[in-house]
């Protein structure tokens, strides 16, 4: 694990904490005196270099739950930092640490976090999903501090559905010109009130639970939240005393860590479009960007520096609000690539939310008319069976008639949901996986425009680079979806032949060379000696591109790649080993089917829908071979396949 992120500001400090542990010399107590340290600091970069070296530390001596815990830390500081996707990434991996643990406090913990962190990047259904599976555990357990943060979070995610729009940054059109009538909206309609109401809800509740424990800290963080209603209602005066109400409990309690938040507010309340006295905004905004260079939260310094620009330009100092603006870019640069990427994400997960949901009504609607066929089915035969009853010495024939007709019946009623689940799965992977990689070419495509207008030429190259991946990554779906449509429809001839298996082999590789330079991965065959196979051309190319690509998918930096075949009892025995991420058990056993979700990211973020497996299968068979995998996780994978050697074979 590496961190990105280096601050030299506080190189001091971080120097002098390593010195403090290194001079502890058993492990376990240097682990928790890292945790220690982290449960006090404020410093996004030295809680990133701390969480790196205990999760290292824990690794040596295979203390599994330090290796979670420090995980969660980690993912929480990229959180503050702002890399939500990178946040997602480590607690996610925190997560699956606990539960190999049967951890369910730390499974649920995480939880929370994640619903954190999917806030942050603007999808509310996933962080209200994870904030619920957290709420009910500690439900059960009764942990006021964990209700608290939780109670908080779910107010947090409620607040910005209430004010902020689900697509961009931008606020909603009923908020974008507060005035000191706007909070009326919440009363004038039913449904603005009761967003509101559960608002106040779940922050009175979260509210009571930090008072219980006397954690002011999470007192604090609920009172921000309460402040920020203010504020986009358009009750500047009741925010600004609710913000000041706050500063004074920090101070007393000397709980620094949401400091550089209130001031940044405290700051924007009093610009010209709210209050109009900028120079308590920069006044504000000043001690906002020192707070913030202190704890090392490059979000809150880039935020105060826009604030400082503003109010100094509102004055009418240009110069310094110049300089001001330059700060701001500078701030940016750090966000500008990482954002693109989780604004796509954020986009394609949504699509796929909504998606879900159609899927699901049809689903139900589709459940309706089979139970309504069955009964009109079943109220059928009923009459049926008491006209035959009626007849005596045909009795007992017509019923064992009417026993396998039903059994014929249930049978074709389970093939007909196997079939709908498939097609279900197809059109899924139609609406989501192809139309994800088209999504993403549109949304760059704009940017790109913009970046053309601007005459930025370093950023054209690098989109022009994503547009050109995704589309690549749309024609391979494609191309899979199509074949495997054929094979469903019988509408794909098999046209075998003899092919020499070493000359198909090497073209293939060359196809993915320099995807596999790119991720510097050891792409080689094996094969030396000439075997032919009788198969169908096109299908075993088909076959080879899906399970190379997938092994380039799910293989990391400097891993290796070897094909190798063997000729065994009139069958070509074909072998793909990767050192790649692997697969677990359970989803190893639901590897070929298509009613199951088995695709995943690669390790790159690289999409995957599952079927060219699937599709790598059906081909197989079709040329009257074999397939099977064998794979560890974080080992790799071994695929297996056979083709016949000649046509006495088939």
């Amino acid at each position: 694990m590496a961190c990105n992120y280096a601050f030299s500001q506080t190189d001091y400090k971080l120097d002098s904490l390593n010195s403090v542990i290194n001079s502890i010399p058993d492990k376990q107590i240097r682990i928790d005196k890292i945790f220690e340290i982290l449960d006090k600091n404020l410093d996004v970069a030295i809680s990133l270099a701390l969480g790196e070296r205990v999760y290292a530390l824990a690794d040596s001596v295979n203390n599994q739950k330090a290796q979670a815990m420090a995980l969660e830390r980690i993912g929480m500081a990229y959180n503050s930092y702002g890399d939500h996707l990178k946040a997602s990434e480590k607690l996610n991996d925190a997560m699956a640490m606990y539960q190999s643990l049967q951890d369910q406090d730390g499974v649920h913990k995480v939880k929370r976090s994640l619903g954190e962190t999917y806030r942050a990047a603007r999808n509310y259904d996933v962080a209200m999903d994870y904030l619920n599976q957290s709420l009910e555990y500690f439900l059960v357990k009764k942990d006021s501090v964990m209700l608290s943060r939780i109670y908080n979070r779910m107010g947090a995610v409620l607040f910005e559905e209430i004010f902020l729009e689900r697509e961009g940054l931008g606020v909603k059109k009923e908020f974008q010109t507060p005035h000191a009538e706007t909070h009326l909206i919440f009363e004038k309609d039913p449904q603005w009130k009761l967003l509101r109401d559960s608002l106040m809800n779940f922050m009175d509740l979260a509210k009571e639970m930090a008072l219980k424990k006397e954690r002011f800290d999470l007192v604090i963080s609920t009172e921000i939240l309460h402040a920020a209603f203010f504020t986009y209602s358009g009750q500047f005066d009741q925010s600004v005393e609710k913000f000041e109400e706050i500063l004074n409990v920090i101070e007393l309690y000397d709980l620094k860590e949401d400091l550089p938040l209130v001031l940044y507010n405290l700051s924007r309340l009093h610009l010209p479009e709210h209050l109009n006295q900028p120079e308590i905004a920069e006044m504000y905004a000043k001690q906002a960007i020192e707070e913030s260079k202190k704890m090392n939260i490059k979000a809150y310094e880039y935020m105060g520096n826009n604030i400082l620009h503003q109010a100094q330009a509102a004055q009418g100092n240009f110069e310094l609000a110049y300089k001001s603006l330059l700060e701001v870019i500078e701030n940016l640069k750090v966000f500008t690539s990482d954002e693109l990427e989780i604004k796509l994400r954020t986009q394609e997960y949504e699509y796929q939310l909504g998606q879900n949901e159609v899927d699901l009504r049809n689903r139900r609607n589709q459940l309706w008319i089979v139970w309504i066929s069955t009964f009109l089915i079943i109220l059928s035969f009923s009459f049926f069976i008491y006209l035959l009853n009626r007849r005596n010495k045909k009795n007992k024939l017509l019923l064992q008639e009417l026993n396998q007709k039903n059994e014929m019946i249930l049978k074709q009623n389970q093939e007909l949901e196997q079939i709908n689940a498939e097609k279900d799965k197809f059109f899924s992977i139609i609406a989501h996986d192809l139309r994800g990689p088209y999504a993403n070419v549109i949304g760059i495509s704009k940017i790109l425009n913009e970046e053309v207008k601007k005459k930025n030429y370093a950023e054209i190259e690098k989109i022009a680079t994503l547009i050109e991946k995704s589309s690549q990554k749309a024609l391979e779906l494609l191309s899979n979806l199509m074949q495997w449509s054929l094979s469903q429809t019988k509408r794909l001839n098999l046209n075998p032949e003899i092919i020499q298996l070493n000359d198909l082999v090497s073209q293939n590789l060359e196809l993915f060379r320099e995807m596999a330079q790119q991720k510097e991965i050891n792409l080689n065959s094996d094969m030396v000696e000439v075997i032919q196979v009788f198969a169908d051309r096109e299908m075993l190319n088909t076959v080879f591109r899906n399970l190379i690509s997938n092994a380039l998918k799910f293989t990391r930096t400097d891993g290796r790649i070897l094909i190798s075949a063997t000729a065994r009892n009139g069958d070509v025995i074909v072998m793909v080993k990767d050192t790649g991420i692997g697969i677990d058990s359970k989803t190893l056993k639901e590897i070929f089917q298509l009613d199951r979700k088995t695709g995943r990211p690669g390790t790159a973020g690289e999409p995957s829908s599952g079927l060219g497996l699937i599709l790598c299968k059906e081909f197989v068979e079709l040329m009257g071979g074999k397939i099977w995998l064998e794979s560890q996780v974080e080992k790799g994978t071994i695929i297996y396949f056979t083709i016949p050697s000649s046509p006495l074979r088939i």
